[in-house]
C-alpha cells in the first residue's frame, strides 16, 4: 500500500502530533527540545519546522539546507557545530517514503543512541498512520501520547541490546518492568527518607549470580516499593540487594559486573549496565545522565576570577544540597573587600579545610538563607537574607529562593549566585541574568497549541526562508 499523500490536512495532522509526541517525550528526558521533519513521497517534499530549527540552520548555511530539501543529507560538521542529531528513515513501497528528522535537545545526551531509537520509533508511528487512511485521525493522537511517555521502553530496549552484544539474552520486558518498578521506588518515602542504596538485577537462568552472603527466606516483590526503600538502608553504604527481575532475593557485598544496577541516593537513581551509565531516575521520571556537574560549571564561570579553594567550597555546599535534596544558595563575592550581607555573619572568615570543618560547611547550606563566600573561598556568613528591587526577569513559576537570588544579583553585579532547588536543578545568576539554567529547570517554550496546517511545501518554505534571511540577489539559488 502506498502512503496517503493526497489529503494535506490529514498529513499535517499526523505529522504534527507525532512530532509533538516525540518532542514532549524528549523534553522530559533531556530538557526542552526542538524537532524538525522533512518528509518526501511521490515527488512531494514537505517540512515541519514549528520551532524554527531548520530556519536557524538555513541562516548559517542556506546552500546545505537547499541540497537537503532536494534529497541530500546535511554535512556532519554543520550538525555537530549546532548540536543537532539527524535521523534518516526510508520506507520502500511502489515509491519511496523518506523521513529526515532533526533533533536538538537542551542537554547533551549520552548515550546518543537513545535519542536516535526514540526518533526512529516516531518515524515508524508516522509511517503507519500515513498507511492507515481510514484510521488516521483516531490513531495519530494515541501514538503521540505513547511517544511522549516512551522513555522507559527505549531505555529498556537499549539495555537489552547491550546484553545481546555480549551474548547475554535478557528479555526486554524483564528490563522494562524492573525499570518501571525502580521509578516507583524513587518516589517512595519511608520514615521521612527517600531510598538510598543499590539494586542489582540478574537473570539467574543466564549466568551464575554474584556472591550472595545473605538470602531472604521470603523474597520481596519488586512491587513492594516502601518495603524495598526500608531494606535498601542495609546497603546504602556499600553492597547491593540482588534481584532476579521479579523479587529481591539476597544481599551481596558487591554488585555483579554483569548486572544492571540502579544506585539510589536520596531518591535519585543512576542506571548502569556493564559499566555504562544509561540514565537517571528522578521522582519517577527518566532523565539523561550527562548533565554537567557543579564542579565543571563553577570552573567554567569562575576559574579566572577565584582561587581553587573557592570552587571546591561551592562544590562541597551545592553537591551536598543536591544529594540531600534541599534548596540552597551560595553568594560568591568578587569584591576586593567582601560586602556586608545580613544574616549569621562571622567575625573571622574561615576556609573549609579539614573534613570535620567541611561537614560543618555542608550543614550551613541547610540553614534557611544563603551562604556567603569570597573569591578566596573563605566563608563570611550563612543564613544570609538576600534583598533587591523587583526585576523584569523574575519567574513566578519558580520559588522565592530563585527570584530573591535574581534580585540580589541585579543589585550587586560583582557577585555570582549559585542556586540549587530542592529537586536538584542548578541556576547561576550574574548581574540580574540567569547565565546558566539546568535543562530541567528551563520552561518548555517549544510546546505549541494546535492550530492550522503544519506541513509546508519545501519550495515555498525555502523561498520564505531566503526572504527572512535577506540574501543578496546574487547569492540566491
Amino acid at each position: 500500500m502506498t502512503p496517503n499523500f493526497v489529503d494535506s490536512n490529514a498529513r499535517s495532522h499526523s505529522a504534527f502530533w507525532i512530532a509533538d509526541g516525540l518532542r514532549a517525550g524528549l523534553a522530559q528526558f533531556a530538557g526542552p527540545t526542538k524537532v524538525a521533519l522533512i518528509m518526501s513521497c511521490n515527488g512531494t517534499t514537505e517540512l515541519l519546522d514549528e520551532q524554527g530549527l531548520l530556519l536557524d540552520l538555513a541562516k548559517k548555511d542556506i546552500r546545505s539546507v537547499e541540497k537537503m530539501l532536494n534529497g541530500d543529507i546535511l554535512p556532519a560538521s554543520l550538525l555537530s557545530s549546532n548540536n543537532i542529531l539527524a535521523v534518516l528513515e526510508e520506507f520502500e513501497y511502489d515509491s519511496k517514503e523518506r523521513q529526515y528528522w532533526l533533533i536538538k535537545t537542551t542537554a547533551d545526551v549520552r548515550p546518543q543512541q537513545i535519542v536516535e531509537d526514540w526518533t526512529k520509533e516516531a518515524a515508524r508511528f508516522l509511517h503507519t498512520s500515513l498507511c492507515s487512511e481510514s484510521h488516521l485521525y483516531s490513531a495519530t493522537i494515541p501514538s503521540s501520547v505513547a511517544l511522549s511517555d516512551y522513555g522507559v521502553h527505549i531505555i529498556g530496549s537499549y539495555i537489552s541490546q547491550i546484553y545481546r552484544n555480549q551474548n547475554v539474552q535478557v528479555l526486554y520486558p524483564q528490563i522494562t518492568n524492573a525499570l518501571q518498578d525502580c521509578a516507583k521506588i524513587s518516589q517512595a518515602v519511608e520514615e521521612g527518607a527517600r531510598p538510598s542504596g543499590t539494586l542489582a538485577f540478574l537473570d539467574f537462568s543466564k549466568h551464575k549470580p554474584a556472591e550472595m552472603f545473605a538470602q531472604f527466606d521470603q523474597p520481596i516483590s519488586l512491587a513492594e516499593y516502601k518495603r524495598i526503600t526500608k531494606v535498601l538502608q542495609c546497603v546504602k553504604s556499600g553492597g547491593s540487594l540482588i534481584s532476579d527481575y521479579n523479587y529481591i532475593v539476597a544481599i551481596s557485598r558487591v554488585a555483579d559486573d554483569k548486572a544492571m544496577t540502579v544506585k539510589f541516593e536520596h531518591g535519585i537513581g543512576i542506571v548502569n549496565c556493564l559499566g555504562e551509565t544509561i540514565c537517571k531516575i528522578v521522582d519517577g521520571k527518566f532523565r539523561c545522565a550527562d548533565v554537567q556537574d557543579i564542579f565543571d560549571l563553577t570552573k567554567r564561570y569562575l576559574d579566572a576570577a577565584v582561587a581553587e579553594e573557592c570552587i571546591l567550597c561551592i562544590q562541597t555546599i551545592l553537591e551536598t544540597a543536591r544529594t540531600r535534596r534541599h534548596g540552597c544558595t551560595v553568594v560568591v563575592d568578587l569584591e576586593s573587600s567582601a560586602q556586608v550581607i545580613n544574616g549569621e555573619r562571622l567575625k573571622t572568615p574561615f576556609l573549609a579545610g579539614d573534613e570535620q570543618v567541611k561537614k560543618i560547611v555542608e550543614n550551613m547550606g541547610t540553614v534557611d538563607g544563603a551562604v556567603h563566600i569570597d573569591q578566596k573561598g573563605q566563608i563570611h556568613g550563612f543564613g544570609c537574607l538576600l534583598d533587591g528591587s523587583m526585576s523584569n526577569n523574575e519567574d513566578r513559576s519558580r520559588g522565592a529562593r530563585y527570584n530573591s537570588a535574581l534580585r540580589f544579583s541585579q543589585a550587586r553585579a560583582a557577585s555570582f549566585l549559585f542556586v540549587v532547588s530542592s529537586d536538584g536543578p542548578l541556576t547561576i545568576f550574574k548581574a540580574g541574568q540567569a547565565i546558566y539554567s539546568d535543562p530541567f529547570s528551563t520552561v518548555d517554550e517549544y510546546r505549541l497549541p494546535e492550530r492550522g496546517a503544519y506541513l509546508r511545501d519545501a519550495a515555498q518554505w525555502l523561498e520564505g526562508a531566503e526572504k527572512e534571511i535577506n540574501l543578496p540577489g546574487w547569492l540566491k539559488p
